[in-house]
């Protein structure tokens, strides 16, 4: 099925805004949407076009054309905390007019491996090529916590989300008035993502024991032996009143491919492509660190196309966290590609 151009996005936008409540299986099957992901330029921050990029080169026309744009908050090495609310939502900052090369990136040096890191805060804007205009829809951070570095968090601003956040179940449940999603390796221990999840989140998030088992069966067909991914709650459930379904990342064949699947609550291995990731393997990414950073950069790649993210029909319906999702674990991927080069003193 072709993809959808730049031209024809104004459908998907108002999706975006409205995803439905419910599965409905007479839905429309949608062109699916191919995204090309572009680093920023003497920047961590990325941002996701229809337009394919050039090899090496980005000016302020392609940022500004962009769908999406994805702000990395840097982690610096004062630790004094500011709360996230007092900061001013991070917009896109195009470049100077003078186009940027490859070329101009300084050197990284070497840094001997770390084990895995939190992710760091990210704010997802998305934008309307057409008129500029442009909504914060998404935030990625990792909790406050050594003993699950690896659990996600996703918050989705949009409007429309606002009918999937559960009530309260006591009178003195706290409930968080954002749309919220945890993100965690299938298999990991149930005990131990509870423990460090507390009573700081809402129902939105939470889930039992027996559905979490559920979710690592779904996501792993009888037998197979892949490496685990993330999965987390969909966005919706078959009809109202019944449980969620799940999405699971799923690594194909070489790595360079991450598939996003949904699996109905009811009958798992019927499954439905959300998402494909494409990954364009580094071959000059280490790890840098930038002045005042805690932490090394992660993408310090010599081009500026990096992957593609392709969004199928089913995860249109579903498309700002199913983007938020799926930078997240393209983030940890790169991550972890960077680490592994570092440590063999690769430049």
């Amino acid at each position: 099925m072709a993809a959808i151009q730049a031209d024809s996005l104004s459908p998907i936008m108002n999706l975006a805004d409205h995803p439905p409540q419910y599965i409905n299986p007479d839905a429309p099957v949608l062109s699916s949407l191919m995204l090309y992901i572009v680093r920023v330029p003497s920047s961590q921050d990325l941002f996701l076009t229809t337009l394919h990029p050039l090899q090496s080169t980005v000016t302020a026309e392609d940022i500004n054309a962009c769908l999406y744009y994805i702000h990395i908050e840097p982690v610096v090495s004062n630790t004094s905390h500011i709360s996230p609310s007092t900061l001013s939502p991070p917009l896109p900052r195009p470049p100077s007019h003078r186009r940027w090369s490859s070329q101009s990136t300084t050197g990284s040096r070497h840094s001997s491996r770390s084990p895995a890191r939190p992710i760091p805060t990210m704010t997802i804007v998305r934008r309307d090529p057409a008129t500029g205009a442009q909504w914060n829809v998404a935030r990625i951070s990792s909790p406050n916590t050594e003993e699950d570095v690896q659990r996600i968090l996703v918050e989705i601003m949009t409007a429309g989300y606002q009918r999937f956040v559960e009530p309260a179940m006591d009178w003195d449940e706290r409930v968080s008035a954002v749309f919220r999603r945890e993100m965690w390796i299938e298999g990991t221990g149930f005990w131990s993502r509870v423990k460090n999840i507390g009573h700081r989140r809402g129902r939105s998030t939470s889930t039992s024991s027996d559905s979490r088992e559920k979710a690592s069966a779904a996501a792993t067909p009888t037998g197979e032996k892949k490496k685990k991914g993330y999965v987390f709650d969909a966005l919706w459930s078959p009809g109202k009143g019944e449980e969620r379904g799940k999405c699971g990342f799923k690594d194909e064949p070489g790595g360079k491919y991450l598939k996003c699947k949904y699996y109905p609550p009811t009958h798992p291995s019927k499954s439905s492509l959300l998402s494909v990731l494409e990954f364009k393997l580094p071959s000059t990414t280490v790890l840098s660190a930038a002045p005042g950073r805690e932490a090394p950069e992660v993408i310090t790649s010599s081009k500026s196309k990096l992957g593609m993210l392709v969004c199928h029909s089913d995860g249109l319906y579903m498309m700002d966290l199913l983007v938020a999702a799926n930078m997240a674990v393209f983030w940890k991927r790169w991550e972890s590609w960077a680490l592994e080069r570092s440590a063999l003193g690769a430049h």
